[in-house]
């Protein structure tokens, strides 16, 4: 070895001794009292200098320990940063709800009805403008926003929450018809619902929970999935999908975790578990933890679902569907709403439209274009079903649509299995456009503002001249004459969605009026309305009679959803205009027995749905509940003096507490019903004499005989109809002329 070769292995060991000392944890050279005087340590402990300086105490060393650094991806990182900041919003929210629910709790319903007033009163800083031709309820000038909580959601006009909230500030206010149109109305509003926080959307849920069903249970929910709500509306085609849960099973073992393959799409395991969970909730099974049946497969669906907006399908379309009907029996009606949106915008993307997009596809069969009309006209049905209910604007015109209606012309044998019979859907798809023309014509404030040809009342009259013709064009099958002489057990349960559905259009139609000749009534006992007047608020009060009896016979014959939203939407819905009834309308055929009836049956059908967990049920169950604190203020023996007709059975005028029979409204638990298959047997045993109750005595508390009730409001007969509906009254047949 040269003397250069020896230099370089030197500087070479120097070098790697520095590094290796840099790793290691270095105390520094003498210890600090040593370091500070500049003297020789020896570095011990203590070392020589201290302790001949008897200050041994003083010896210590100070360590140096550097940072170690670790190289790692940013996406991690941000994902942390993510879940934190997640976690501390979810905590700050979930601290707000706890202390929101403790005030609630904590307040007494008289202080909560004193709080609104005072919020009213509160809200009443610029006078708005109504049309005085234009529907009485639809605020021309833009409305301010009225709450500092963004998450807050605004609802339009034909809601039938809206309509409450309106209707029950206006009692609470009760300062006149003139100071009615002042008051902010438009007040943000939050519906009970099921929390985002319960639904779990990433991919470790998917890989570890998502569990397949047997597959004779998955038989078994696609089965009534398919005979509930295929009949009327297009999900899936029956006879593919049967297939498709084969083919799920061939590659996947029931009770075990989804395993992805290339044998089923991605898209088509959202659709199984969709329909998993639509089979699981009209099933009608009660759950015994009180959660809503099909959750769990709902979570599976929601998680599997991915974007797909550049490369859309006809399968994610009839995935949308799906989960946006399910989410509405949550009471999750704005995603309800956002679904039925992006599925008809995807819908349009696909041309589905369009006639042209199908007839000059020449790769399409007679089942797949068949298919796609059934699809275009579900999404259509479900737009206007979610735009009405939330009184928001739909998703595209009549005008824009010209493909061809559902129909078998043309099926064979292997058509007949996939699809059910086209009438229902037909039906449906006619009323589906009537209620857009009810936005359009009464729920606009374009309409009201713009078209100074005609007046509220001829856009009314416009309106049920339709609905008149629509009933009067239905398929025999679905108009009630043809069951007139059926056993109530037979009719299937899609003619009551249908006629519960229709008569709401009425309701939606005419409670505007209806709430103008209340709140004049109410507040000028020499207020005259006019015959116009009249007869529309009775076509109004007509179909809430028959919406009840529909409701009342599904309850008795246990075919109520028990679990899906609308049913409990439209008991509310129809209860609000017969206790608006006993206030103002004339009364020669409703006595004060059978009005207390229908409250208190309608009362006790939302709160058993409430005990078994229905989240809307409990929704208008609260709902209902406010407003009958509101209406007991109501005087209404001064009201009374506005109809010589309104009466009781002695002829004087009718009681609010004897109408109402002071109703409970407590809610009650699951045990409180000896059965959870049937109707609740504390409803139907024992016996009830209304006449000679107390007035202060609940009719929650009473007892009655089943038949002695069923005589009295008929709910054992097809929908109390006797063959006739809402619009066959005299006074509304002259008015539609």
């Amino acid at each position: 070895m040269n003397k250069e070769e020896g230099l370089i292995k030197a500087d070479a060991l120097k070098y790697n001794n520095g590094l290796n000392r840099n790793r290691r944890v270095r105390s520094r050279k003498a210890c600090e009292r040593c370091h500070k005087k500049k003297i020789k340590c020896n570095f011990q402990h203590p070392c020589d200098k201290c302790k001949n300086s008897n200050l041994a105490y003083e010896c210590f060393y100070s360590v140096v320990k550097k940072e170690k650094y670790v190289t790692i991806k940013k996406d991690y990182v941000e994902n942390l940063e993510l879940e934190l900041r997640d976690l501390r919003s979810k905590l700050a929210l979930n601290e707000e709800k706890l202390v929101q629910n403790v005030n609630y709790i904590a307040e007494s319903p008289s202080l909560r009805t004193r709080i609104i007033k005072k919020q009213n009163e509160a809200i009443n800083a610029v006078p708005l403008k109504t049309d005085p031709d234009g529907n009485p309820l639809v605020i021309d000038q833009k409305l301010p926003y009225t709450t500092q909580k963004s998450r807050f959601i605004h609802m339009g006009d034909s809601a039938c929450s809206k309509f409450n909230i309106k209707l029950q500030q206006y009692v609470l206010t009760h300062k006149g018809s003139e100071t009615f149109n002042q008051y902010n109305f438009n007040k943000l509003h939050q519906f009970l619902h099921y929390d985002d926080e319960d639904l779990v959307w990433n991919n470790s849920f998917i890989n570890t929970y998502c569990i397949l069903p047997d597959k004779k249970t998955a038989k078994e929910l696609a089965y009534v999935a398919e005979n509930y709500v295929g009949i009327e509306y297009y999900f899936v085609m029956f006879d593919s999908f049967n297939l498709l849960i084969d083919k799920i099973y061939e590659n996947n073992e029931p009770g075990t975790a989804y395993t992805p393959n290339n044998e089923v799409s991605r898209i088509q395991m959202v659709q199984f578990f969709a329909m998993m969970a639509l089979g699981e909730l009209y099933k009608n099974e009660i759950m015994p933890d009180g959660r809503s049946p099909g959750i769990d497969y709902f979570k599976y669906a929601i998680s599997l679902l991915q974007d797909q907006f550049e490369q859309p399908t006809v399968e994610y379309v009839e995935a949308l569907t799906q989960i946006g009907y399910y989410s509405y029996s949550l009471n999750r009606v704005n995603s309800a709403f956002m679904y039925a949106s992006l599925a008809i915008r995807i819908s349009m993307l696909l041309g589905l439209h369009r006639k042209a997009s199908l007839s000059n596809n020449s790769d399409l069969d007679v089942k797949e274009k068949e298919r796609r009309r059934r699809l275009w006209w579900t999404v259509f049905i479900f737009d206007r079903m979610i735009a009405s209910k939330l009184g928001h604007p739909y998703g595209i015109s009549v005008e824009d649509i010209d493909t061809e209606l559902p129909s078998e012309k043309f099926f064979t044998e292997s058509e007949y299995k996939e699809f059910p019979e086209s009438k229902y859907m037909l039906g449906q798809i006619q009323i589906a456009k009537i209620s857009s023309l009810i936005l359009k014509k009464i729920y606009s404030i374009n309409e009201q503002s713009n078209n100074r040809d005609t007046s509220f009342v001829e856009n009314v009259h416009e309106v049920l001249t339709e609905l008149r013709d629509c009933y009067n064009n239905l398929d025999p099958t679905l108009r009630l004459q043809y069951y007139k002489n059926k056993s109530t057990s037979k009719i299937l349960r899609n003619i009551y969605s249908f006629h519960n559905h229709y008569n709401q259009l009425i309701i939606l139609s005419t409670r505007s009026l209806f709430l103008y000749v209340f709140i004049n009534a109410i507040s000028d006992v020499n207020f005259v309305p006019s015959p116009t007047s009249l007869a529309i608020s009775e076509a109004c009060i007509r179909s809430a009679y028959s919406i009840n009896s529909a409701i009342n016979s599904l309850y008795d014959n246990d075919k109520i959803a028990k679990y899906g939203g609308f049913d409990a939407q439209y008991c509310f819905s129809s209860t609000v205009i017969i206790l608006m009834s006993a206030t103002v309308t004339k009364f020669s055929e409703r006595t004060k027995m059978e009005i207390t009836s229908r409250i208190s049956r309608s009362i006790q059908v939302l709160k058993y749905l409430s005990s078994v967990g229905s989240i809307s049920a409990r929704h208008f169950y609260d709902e209902l509940n406010n407003l009958e604190i509101s209406f007991k203020q109501i005087d209404i023996h001064k009201t009374a003096k506005v109809f010589k007709k309104f009466h009781n059975d002695d002829g004087d005028p009718l009681d609010w507490d004897e109408a109402l029979c002071v109703p409970s409204m407590d809610f009650c638990n699951p045990t409180d019903f000896s059965t959870v298959n049937s109707v609740p047997t504390k409803f139907l045993m024992g016996g009830l004499n209304i006449m000679n109750t107390d007035r202060n005595t609940s009719l929650m508390d009473m007892k009655y005989d089943k038949d002695f009730f069923s005589a009295l409001s008929n709910m054992d007969g097809i929908l109390n109809f006797d063959g006739n509906y809402a619009l066959d009254d005299e006074d509304i047949q002259q008015f539609l002329q």
